[in-house]
């Protein structure tokens, strides 16, 4: 652009377009219509910051039927730079060509917006997403989360391809679709690792316990989906089309990066937060989770109160359906374990493995230590053989 601005002017700045329009019936060509052009466009040469104009006659640039010419405006500066009062000063200069007749109109690149948007359509997106995810948390701290490490990878990606077009030549369009893609992805994986985070410790989990398991469940699961996405966005350098190989390279990378950001940054935000994250007791994830379940209450630890008197309460250890039971003290944590009857069977039905009905008058705590303290299996059946046949003589 520096080259062309200094062995073409014309060509380096932004430029305007007045169209010319001559009554019904008529043509541009003819010379009293083809004069009020000529002296439209001297007009227009005089102008301010133009550096050159195209007469649409002389250059014959009209259309078919010769009905309709467009004239070119070249200005020396960008629209950017581009004074106000310039414009105003262009259109004034189309007075002859309406004198005589013709409908003048005035547009084209100068005319565009000189004001840059800039990243005003992600900042709006975040906004949504904020409240979006409070509503969904119900906590403004969990909310912002998710927010704060997919930003941090969107600038991480920005600040990488920024550092590239010193070496490489990077589309003005791969920026835009990777922080789309970073804020959209980031967002997403944040989100499902956070949520696994907040339903554990809504069961009573201890924190640390709870960011290693979420990180390493739904933290593969991010893994997964992002190396998807980043063969998928990849794939737009098979067609050999250059910008669209930067706008996938650059969007790959920006779900890279958002990858990373979720599986490290995330679980050390998770572990500074600590108990800040645990859910309410009325809040949604507590109700979705079920009761808590910390460590030292019942719930967790039901054989904490084994041989406290309460045979009901005590659970046993995995025993044969047809022995009596198992000793509730001797019973370990995490098994799953067949309950407790309130009596014993007589021996003769254990060893025939029938099943008694349990009287009630033999509940209470004395009938606990009828529990075997090793499972007792069935008593296998023996086949009788039959008697041996006598032989004819």
């Amino acid at each position: 652009m520096d080259t062309l601005k200094q062995e073409l002017p014309s060509a380096a700045g932004t430029s305007a377009q007045i169209v010319f329009v001559a009554p019904e019936g008529h043509q541009i060509t003819e010379p009293q219509y083809a004069k009020a052009v000529g002296a439209t466009m001297a007009e227009a040469d005089k102008a301010p910051q133009v550096v050159g104009v195209t007469d649409p006659v002389q250059s014959k640039v009209i259309s078919p039927d010769h009905s309709t010419g467009l004239g070119q405006v070249h200005y020396q500066v960008t629209r950017a730079e581009l004074h106000d009062d310039s414009l105003t000063s262009l259109e004034k200069t189309t007075q002859p060509a309406k004198d005589a007749g013709l409908t003048v109109e005035v547009g084209g690149s100068a005319y565009g917006s000189s004001h840059s948007t800039g990243h005003t359509k992600e900042l709006m997106g975040v906004a949504v997403a904020l409240v979006v995810l409070t509503v969904t948390f119900g906590s403004l701290f969990a909310a912002g989360m998710p927010l704060l490490t997919a930003i941090a990878g969107v600038a991480i990606t920005l600040l990488g391809l920024s550092a590239l077009t010193g070496v490489l030549t990077i589309s003005s369009t791969a920026p835009s679709l990777a922080s789309m893609l970073g804020l959209a992805v980031g967002i997403d994986y944040a989100l499902f690792i956070l949520s696994r985070h907040r339903s554990q410790l809504a069961t009573g989990m201890d924190t640390e316990e709870s960011t290693a398991r979420a990180t390493a469940t739904a933290g593969s699961a991010v893994v997964f989906a992002g190396l998807t996405v980043i063969i998928a966005l990849c794939g737009l350098a098979v067609v050999h089309i250059p910008f669209l190989t930067v706008m996938g390279l650059g969007g790959a990378a920006a779900v890279l990066i958002a990858v990373g950001v979720s599986t490290t940054l995330l679980p050390a935000l998770m572990g500074f937060a600590g108990e800040r994250l645990r859910p309410g007791p009325g809040s949604r994830a507590a109700h979705e989770s079920g009761p808590p379940t910390r460590a030292g209450t019942a719930d967790a630890e039901p054989w904490a109160n084994a041989g406290a008197g309460s045979p009901s309460a005590a659970p046993c250890s995995p025993c044969w359906p047809s022995s009596s039971a198992c000793s509730p003290s001797r019973s370990r944590p995490g098994t799953s374990n067949w309950p407790c009857p309130t009596t014993a069977p007589p021996p003769q039905a254990a060893a025939s493995g029938r099943r008694t009905t349990p009287s009630p008058t033999s509940s209470g705590p004395d009938s606990t230590d009828r529990c075997s303290s090793t499972p007792t299996p069935p008593t296998p059946r023996t086949r009788r053989r039959p008697p041996p046949r006598s032989s004819r003589t």
